[in-house]
């Protein structure tokens, strides 16, 4: 499971060792490709991360309902049925280089 303290994903830091291993400019390719708003991407890593709904709601400061409408809009977005098929899509986007 990843630490539970986490840098802001989306700035130029770079984060903790064992944290979110993947770079800040990594995710920001992969948000353009796909082309993912920031607070998609937000919730994407969050998930990523192995968090549940409720989890990212709270840590983002929003509530559940609106997580579950971005993943749903996700889903669609990426054309995919699950939180898995979407964590997939992303995973392969990320080893994809180039992107």
């Amino acid at each position: 499971m990843f630490l539970e303290t986490r840098t802001n994903p989306l700035s130029s830091q770079p984060a903790p060792s064992g944290d979110w291993p993947i770079s800040a400019n990594r995710w920001n390719a992969v948000r353009r490709t796909l082309h993912l708003t920031p607070r998609e991407l937000q919730i994407v890593q969050e998930l990523f991360a192995g968090l549940s709904e409720e989890r990212i709601a709270r840590d983002l400061n929003i509530s559940p309902f609106t997580v579950h409408t971005h993943l749903g809009r996700l889903y669609r977005k990426l054309e995919v049925d699950s939180a898995r098929r979407l964590l997939l899509r992303v995973f392969r986007e990320l080893l994809t280089p180039g992107s």
